[in-house]
């Protein structure tokens, strides 16, 4: 019958509403992992930036070599930073993206629900009517 169609449906989006839930919830969980190791990798280029050695007793290749090696190993972590904050911009995208197939399901099921419930009115005004 269509009533039981309709059902199924709601059904098979209620099913869909609890795996996206799911994509969700372990989705964030992944993102508040990531941003911790963005703000300890943060924190490791700010104290590589602030690195205060007093250079001034060393001369010629050693000098070169610290600053060289101080130079690297920070643009190693902002490159690596900026990597990682693309990384947690796509989980963003990603997760608003579910969010909004989440939203379409809730609205799907609404809407089916509305259909059962004229099917049922239609199926009372034609049994009076019978």
């Amino acid at each position: 019958s269509r009533r039981s169609v309709l059902q199924r449906q709601i059904a098979q989006k209620r099913q869909q509403i609890t795996i996206l839930n799911g994509k969700i919830e372990r989705l964030k969980s992944a993102k508040a992992q990531l941003i911790d190791v963005i703000n300890e990798s943060s924190h490791y280029e700010r104290k590589i930036q602030s690195l205060d050695i007093d250079t001034t007793l060393w001369k010629g290749i050693t000098k070169n070599k610290y600053e060289n090696v101080k130079h690297n190993i920070g643009q190693s972590l902002g490159d690596y930073n900026q990597n990682l904050q693309s990384i947690e911009d796509s989980m963003e995208e990603e997760i608003v993206r579910l969010s909004n197939q989440l939203q379409l399901c809730y609205e799907d099921i609404s809407s089916l629900q509305s259909s059962i419930s004229s099917l049922s009115h239609s199926i009372k005004i034609s049994a009076k009517e019978g």
